[in-house]
Formats: structure tokens, C-alpha cells, sequence
């Protein structure tokens, strides 16, 4: 018979983080290896579009109107719906999802009610950086409920080696699996690789039309012809595609490209805002003098996010934390070479002959953008496929569901031993870097 398992999400809303497709793409894979997949998440119509639809049911509940419950994703209507689906046909396991908000509380309060044991994947917000991120919002509501959803857990999913040495240290005692998420891979976004809409062109065009916001306010032109104050035409196109967050190190990008000044680049910046910090950096562009080299396409998810990966020559992620990176795995997926830092789990990259890894300074950046923009055409498209090759043989969504599966079937038999850590398969094993303090507090603060 096959498990059933409650997954309990904040949310499965593309624009509000990874971890929705995070999510989704698990579920998906679980759902085809026979476990009965339910997925329970909070839905803003206000805000959020309706999720794809899933081989899976979903059970999708709206947050409470009033401001101050609602920042913490509070919904009468999913407790409802849960206590419903319990006393109709309770799950054999809850996964939970995240930290922080009320969901998390919910799935903790079912599952000690119901005697259900719950799994916990993190998705890094306990990483030292993202824990001292607004740590005068986060510490009060660890101490008061957010240690005891950690605490209580069967078992905690990480997703790096990194993550699951950083929650050791933090003092957890719970069993940890390690267990990296696995890829999509478009081969829509793979056949389309160096073609706009309506035609072939050469590597380096910008493919995606009509979602752009310049500097100046008019739409970002694709393809060739782009120039900046400087009179250079815009040949290739280096893209950031995550969270517009102080963690994603974009200041970082912004003053390495001020030293470096690639000819011919732009560089592309796709993402949700998240507390106004695109117009801090754009602030900073504006002020380094390199504000026309940037252009910021906003939240893309779907088609045209793979539109995007598809017509970039480099995709960079400079970021001061990472507990996986999934964007850095779906850049690879398209056959784009990376750049990122020591701070991601991706510190491979440079072995495998696949990206450029360096801390996570001004300096390095600089240094290691300056050779990725030097490396001929030829060079990175071979690196491209490298990667490609290097993601399909090693980080697919079956083999993330079979070790899931096992996780399920162990914690549902209680057969884990209590402390040790379960290396299943996971990325490589990188050194945590020494960040530079004045550099990650002036992410901090924007």
C-alpha cells in the first residue's frame, strides 16, 4: 500500500521563492514513484497566481485579512481544511517545509494531536547568515515556537553537507539526511539555446521581450544594438535569476562590475523584490556609474523563465548564503556556464570545467567575472555542456523521490538511529568561506 504524505508549504506561488518549485518538483517525482502525495499551502489570491497543475491534489488556503496575522501566513481556513482531511484519512508522515510562519506551527500542532511523525526540510533558513538576517524578528520566534517545530522533528532534510554540518553545530540532535533537490530539465530551453523569438542569431542575444525595466524607464531591447553611456554594443548577457535579497550578494555584483567594466556585457537581474532592495541596488549602480549596465526584468517564472537561462551567455549567483542553489542546477540544465561563490554548495564548478567559484568579496568576484567574461565563446559553450551533462547524470527529481521514499519508510517504522549523519549523496563537500564583515553587513542593511 502506498504511503500517504501530507507535504505543508507556506506557500506554492512561483513569485514568492525557490522553494515552491522546490516543492512542486519533489511532489511530482514522489507522486510518480507511488506515494500518495497531498500538498497544503497558503494561496493569496490577492497577490499569488494559481499553481500549475499538479498530479496531486492540493488543499489551498487563504491567509487572515488582518495585517499583523497575515505577515505570519496565520489561516483559520487551513487549519480547518487539515483537521477535515485528518479525521476523514490521516497521512502516514507529514513533510514539513521552511520556518517562521504559521503553517509550520500548524503542521507540528497536527502531527503531536494526530501522534504523526513529520519530516523538516529547512531549505537553509537556519544557515548562520540567514538566521542573523532580521534576527530581532527571528529570535523571538525561535525561542517560542520555531525550536520546538525543529526539535520535535523525526527528522531534518538537508540538501548540502554544508547545511546539514551547520545544523550539527547549531547543537541539534535529530536524525539528518542529506539529500540534494533535484533538476528540471527544459528541453524546450535546451532546443532554443542561442535563438530568440521568431529566429536564430548568434550566442550572446537577449531573448526575452516586453518584460523589461531600464533604468530609464523604457523597454529593454533584444538582441543586437544595445548600448550604454560608454557607445559599445551589448553582445553578451550575464543573468541573475533568484530573490532580490541582501543574502544574494547583488552589491557584490554591482561594485565588481564597476572594477571590471567587461566590454560588450549586460547584465541581467530577474527576481522578486523583496523589501525594497532592487532600488538600493539600483541606488548603487547609479553611483558606481554603471547603473546602464544593469537591467531588472522582475519576477519571470514558466516559459519565459527558461527563455531567459536559454539566451544567456553566463548566469551568476554571488551569493553569502546558499543551502542549495537550485537556480545555479537549472542554469547548468540550459548548458549556461556559472559563476557563484565558496558560500553555495556548488564548489565543484571549477573541477567538473563548468563555472568560475570564488568567496564571496568584491575582489574575488571581480577577479573570477573578469576571466568569465574574457573566456572565449567556444570555451563556454563546451563548459555549458559540461554542465549539463555533469547536472543530468547526478541531480535528477527520481533519485531525490527514491531517497525521500526510504526517509518516509524509515521514520514511519521508527528504524533511525537518533543523532548520526545520513550522507545519502549530496554535492560536494566545500569549505565554508570567511566572509568579509563590512562587506556582508552592508548587505544586511540595504
Amino acid at each position: 500500500m502506498a504511503m500517504r504524505i501530507l507535504h505543508l508549504t507556506p506557500s506554492l506561488c512561483d513569485a514568492t521563492s525557490g522553494l515552491a518549485g522546490a516543492v512542486r518538483g519533489m511532489c511530482g517525482a514522489l507522486a510518480k514513484a507511488d506515494v500518495e502525495v497531498t500538498v497544503a499551502a497558503i494561496h493569496n489570491p490577492d497577490r499569488d497566481k494559481p499553481p500549475p497543475l499538479a498530479d496531486y491534489p492540493c488543499i489551498l488556503a487563504t491567509p487572515s485579512r488582518l495585517p499583523i496575522l497575515r505577515q505570519w501566513l496565520y489561516s483559520r481556513e487551513l487549519h480547518r481544511q487539515l483537521e477535515a482531511t485528518f479525521a476523514a484519512k490521516p497521512p502516514d508522515l507529514i513533510h514539513l517545509h521552511g520556518l517562521w510562519l504559521y503553517p509550520q506551527w500548524l503542521g507540528r500542532q497536527l502531527a503531536l494531536r494526530w501522534n504523526i511523525p513529520y519530516v523538516l526540510t529547512l531549505h537553509g533558513m537556519l544557515e548562520p547568515w540567514r538566521f542573523r538576517h532580521h534576527a530581532w524578528k527571528k529570535a523571538p520566534a525561535w525561542c517560542l515556537a520555531d525550536r520546538q517545530v525543529v526539535r520535535d522533528a523525526a527528522l531534518l532534510h538537508a540538501t548540502a553537507p554544508a547545511e546539514a554540518e551547520n545544523l550539527r553545530a547549531r547543537g541539534l540532535r535529530n536524525s539528518i539526511a542529506v539529500i540534494p533537490l533535484g533538476i528540471a530539465f527544459p528541453e524546450s530551453a535546451i532546443q532554443s539555446r542561442g535563438t530568440v523569438p521568431g529566429g536564430t542569431c548568434r550566442p550572446g542575444a537577449f531573448a526575452e521581450r516586453g518584460r523589461s525595466a531600464h533604468f530609464s524607464g523604457g523597454a529593454v531591447p533584444s538582441g543586437k544594438g544595445f548600448s550604454w553611456s560608454g557607445g559599445a554594443p551589448a553582445t553578451f548577457t550575464a543573468l541573475f535569476l533568484s530573490r532580490l535579497h541582501p543574502s544574494k550578494g547583488l552589491p557584490l555584483l554591482v561594485a565588481a562590475v564597476a572594477k571590471t567594466r567587461p566590454t560588450g556585457w549586460r547584465f541581467v537581474i530577474a527576481g522578486p523584490d523583496e523589501g525594497g532592495h532592487q532600488a538600493a541596488i539600483m541606488r548603487l549602480a547609479r553611483q558606481a556609474g554603471v547603473a546602464d549596465r544593469f537591467e531588472f526584468v522582475g519576477p519571470v517564472v514558466g516559459e519565459a523563465k527558461w527563455r531567459l537561462y536559454a539566451a544567456a551567455d553566463l548566469f551568476i549567483l554571488p551569493s553569502f548564503n546558499e543551502n542549495f542553489g537550485l537556480v545555479v542546477g537549472e542554469a547548468l540544465a540550459c548548458g549556461v556556464p556559472v559563476l557563484t561563490t565558496m558560500a553555495t554548495p556548488w564548489t565543484e564548478l571549477a573541477e567538473k570545467g563548468c563555472g568560475w567559484v570564488c568567496e564571496p568579496t568584491t575582489d574575488a568576484l571581480a577577479t573570477a567575472l573578469q576571466q568569465a567574461c574574457n573566456t572565449s565563446v567556444a570555451e563556454r559553450q563546451a563548459m555549458g555542456e559540461s554542465g549539463r551533462a555533469w547536472v543530468r547524470t547526478t541531480f535528477s527529481w527520481a533519485a531525490c523521490a527514491s531517497a525521500l521514499k526510504a526517509i518516509y519508510e524509515g521514520v514511519a517504522a521508527d528504524v533511525l538511529p537518533k543523532g548520526p549523519l545520513q550522507n545519502n549523496f549530496g554535492i560536494g563537500h566545500g569549505a565554508r568561506p570567511s566572509i568579509s564583515r563590512n562587506e556582508e553587513c552592508a548587505c544586511r542593511d540595504m
